[in-house]
């Protein structure tokens, strides 16, 4: 049963958004006016005009910048230029492929819906990617562009409930927010720097405004204080504000525990696969296009995909919707024999390792995650090589008297030698980095932490509980939650320095 509360939010959104039908629809015309005053190819131009058919998005725009119709038309245009500059709608899960390959399961997809008819995203922060197959790539592109790619899928899912719900004739048929579920249970240490951290605040703040309602955190331990302490005054006020630590029980009143995956505290029993995510195969493989009235004619656009069948453009034509009261599993499934089902899911990986995730630092690369940068992935000369090297090196030409005690050198053979002394220095540096690699491993930047941790625990976290136990901020509750969430802070600006010392010399 779907409380009081939620009920008058639903209602106080939909007549908003009915009430606001007329702004929708002019703002929509003025911006279909104004991209054909820009430099856009045709299939720029399908792809906008495409953006442009979605109403829920247009009124999210208008609900954040307060129904000022000039504000909200400047922030779209932003958006509409932000989206051609990252090829948003050229975005498919291949894109992302290393969030989708794991063989336990996805790192997020789309699954059910809340009691209040928004559709349900599970995240699970322990199946984060450990290597990427492009490792000259910093870790935030592969983010922004997976962030990109799901709050895409989310922007169409929600379009299509809408217009699902307004063929039925249903009371409330607007549907433009949907509910956030993370697991960090078993989570790594995580990738988190500044970059990240605002990049993501800037996804979903400026350009899928209003989009989550609530991001709802299972399992939040006492280990996660510090960083959520210092995380939090990156965020804005709305995205601090959509936050919830919480857990299965005390989501009842919104999400029926049927819907809530088992491995949450639910009663759902499914289990991730490609197959069984239809959402996923309807807006993420990229071969689904819908025909737009207004669009080119097919000849100048450019298709999404390599090659699509006639059979498939026609029947792309048909929009399919389903009732938002429905499960999500049960879309109509859009794989066909045109569109066989990846087998290459999971793929085990043949790529050169990403970098270790655990090294947290301060400063310009606060919270980061790398150890091994792109950059210090370099050939290696081994000893062997080296030795088999020397073995070229040419000899002084023997005394033409045995008794000359003169030994002429030649130039080019000492410019070779002195060669051969650097490579055995290079040799000595890569010896040492594989053993500073062996002896620590790529999770030094956590074992610093850890053990910096420990011995900070004694004196260091009883003078700060004494500390804080004088002032009246904190209460008795989370006093000694807060003492270790500070300590663990101060042993990762310590660990900081250290790694950053081991990674000068390496």
């Amino acid at each position: 049963m779907v409380s009081l509360e939620q009920q008058e939010k639903v209602v106080f959104l939909n007549s908003q958004y009915q009430d606001n039908s007329e702004l929708i629809q002019r703002l929509t015309e003025k911006l279909l006016k104004d991209i054909h005053s820009l430099d856009l190819t045709p299939k720029q131009l399908s792809d906008v005009q495409e953006y442009l058919q979605d109403k829920v998005t247009i009124f999210r725009f208008l609900r954040d910048a307060q129904f000022d119709l000039n504000k909200a038309h400047e922030r779209l245009l932003e958006t509409i230029s932000w989206r051609i500059e990252n090829e948003v709608a050229d975005l498919t899960f291949e894109s992302c492929i290393e969030f989708f390959e794991n063989p336990e399961g996805a790192f997020a997809y789309y699954h059910n819906t809340d009691k209040s008819n928004r559709p349900l995203i599970f995240v699970r922060l322990r199946y984060f990617p450990h290597e990427f197959r492009d490792p000259n790539k910093k870790l935030i592109y592969h983010i922004k562009n997976y962030a990109c790619f799901m709050m895409e899928i989310g922007r169409k899912l929600t379009w299509d409930m809408t217009c699902d719900r307004q063929k039925k004739g249903e009371a409330c048929v607007l549907v433009s927010q949907m509910t956030a579920i993370v697991n960090i249970q078993k989570a790594p240490m995580l990738p988190l720097d500044a970059e990240i951290i605002k990049t993501m605040s800037m996804i979903l703040d400026e350009r899928f405004p209003g989009m989550v309602d609530t991001v709802n955190v299972l399992n939040f331990g006492w280990m996660y204080q510090g960083i959520w302490t210092i995380v939090k005054y990156l965020l804005s006020e709305q995205a601090k504000n959509s936050i919830r630590f919480t857990s299965a029980r005390e989501l009842k009143p919104f999400i029926s525990l049927d819907s809530m995956l088992q491995e949450m505290g639910g009663n759902d029993r499914f289990q991730w696969s490609f197959e069984l995510d239809k959402v996923l195969q309807k807006y993420g493989t990229g071969h689904i296009k819908e025909q737009l009235p207004y669009t080119p004619p097919a000849s100048e656009e450019h298709s999404r995909s390599n090659s699509i069948s006639d059979k498939e453009e026609s029947e792309s034509e048909e929009e399919t919707f389903y009732d938002a009261t429905d499960s999500l599993p049960s879309i109509p499934p859009v794989v066909s024999s045109s569109l066989p089902i990846p087998d290459h899911l999971p793929i085990p990986m043949n790529t050169t390792s990403l970098t270790s995730r655990a090294g947290l630092r301060m400063g310009t690369d606060f919270l980061t995650s790398f150890i091994d940068t792109p950059s210090n992935q370099q050939d290696i000369l081994i000893p062997r090589k080296l030795s088999t090297s020397m073995e070229h090196v040419s000899q002084p030409p023997p005394s033409s008297s045995s008794s000359s005690s003169v030994i002429v050198v030649n130039a080019p053979l000492k410019k070779k030698a002195i060669t051969r002394l650097k490579h055995l220095e290079l040799v000595s540096r890569s010896l040492t980095h594989r053993l500073l690699q062996f002896t620590l491993g790529q999770q030094r930047g956590a074992i610093y932490w850890v053990l910096l941790y420990f011995v900070l625990r004694g004196p260091v976290e009883s003078f700060i509980y004494k500390s804080i136990r004088r002032t009246s901020f904190i209460g008795p509750t989370y006093l000694s939650r807060t003492t270790i969430g500070i300590t663990a802070v101060i042993a990762t600006v310590f660990s900081t320095s250290l790694s950053d010392l081991v990674e000068k010399y390496r």
